[in-house]
């Protein structure tokens, strides 16, 4: 008599897709790491769906050596329709992105797939086993990652991710796609410098604003401040200049020297003002002819260096 026996088995990265009864599984666990700008394309794609509408896509990076780590570069979305409990991949776009994208970032590779809904149902279950086969991550398991931005009322909220591995769970063989266990691992989102300073920047932003207002009013003051000065200088020299026509106080050499070169200067200035715009004007034409020339030399170097090398 024959005793049916039910397998667990826990998800691992390292572990091959196979329908085996006895099998040596690795430990070690399974981390997933998750770039920031990846995620940023996943949560774009969701808030742009209409109605709450799943979307899928797959996710695309690189794994570890011992396949105990996965790093998350980038991602893309697949069509698919849903009825019922059936889905429709289209599998041909699926393939042509995916190719496209191996042209341009040909380390990256498929590593499982995402949706912009945390319900795991019957059709994730089937999306998941599309993954798995040959057009996916075989012989390696699939991550899934789910990300929620709205609620039950189509209302936008903070994002939530989570990431899950899946095995098959079944009384023998089972092989339908609804007997998927799902099992959640964690995972970290990685920032780079200059990522991590903008959100910073962007999440200081209400109190930058308010710095920067308190910034500005004080410059306002003091341009006041120094305005209130020149107007006082102003005063005083007006006052100065109309004593000396009045014949109040005498006029200081020091003073009488500027006031002459200046008013000679710019008598000079007015008596001669075409000959001035003239000359000025030829000086503009004679800069611009010189950057015209240096221009055409640099570029008949760079043409004569192409030319010798193509020689």
């Amino acid at each position: 008599m024959s005793e049916e026996i039910l397998n667990l088995v826990r998800p691992n990265i390292a572990t091959p897709i196979a329908n085996a009864s006895v099998s040596a599984f690795s430990v070690n666990p399974l981390t997933v790491k998750i770039q920031s700008p990846a995620l940023l394309s996943i949560l774009e794609s969701s808030l742009r769906s209409e109605d709450n509408i799943r979307t899928i896509g797959a996710l695309l990076g690189t794994r570890s050596d011992d396949g105990s780590e996965l790093e998350i570069h980038d991602s893309y979305i697949i069509p698919h329709e849903e009825k019922d409990d059936e889905v429709t991949i289209d599998e041909h776009n699926h393939k042509s992105l995916f190719q496209l994208y191996r042209r341009s970032n040909p380390k990256n590779q498929i590593i499982g797939w995402f949706q912009t809904s945390n319900s795991l149902d019957t059709v994730t279950s089937l999306v998941h086993d599309f993954f798995n086969s040959a057009d996916g991550t075989f012989p390696h398991a699939a991550v899934h990652l789910t990300l929620q931005s709205r609620d039950q009322d189509n209302n936008a909220i903070i994002p939530i991710v989570n990431t899950f591995v899946s095995t098959s769970v079944g009384s023998g063989n089972a092989e339908s796609g609804s007997n998927s266990l799902f099992t959640q691992i964690p995972y970290e989102i990685t920032y780079t410098s200059a990522e991590s300073l903008a959100l910073n920047q962007s999440m200081n932003s209400g109190e930058a604003n308010l710095i920067d207002l308190h910034k500005s009013y004080n410059d306002l003051v003091q341009v006041e401040q120094n305005l209130a000065k020149v107007n006082k200088l102003l005063d005083a020299n007006i006052t100065y200049v109309e004593k000396i026509l009045a014949g109040e106080i005498e006029v200081d050499g020091k003073v009488d020297k500027i006031g002459k070169f200046l008013i000679s200067n710019l008598l000079l200035f007015s008596s001669n003002y075409e000959g001035f715009n003239s000359n000025f004007n030829n000086y503009i034409q004679d800069t611009l002819m010189i950057e015209y020339l240096v221009s055409s030399i640099k570029t008949q170097i760079e043409l004569s260096a192409k030319l010798t090398t193509i020689v």
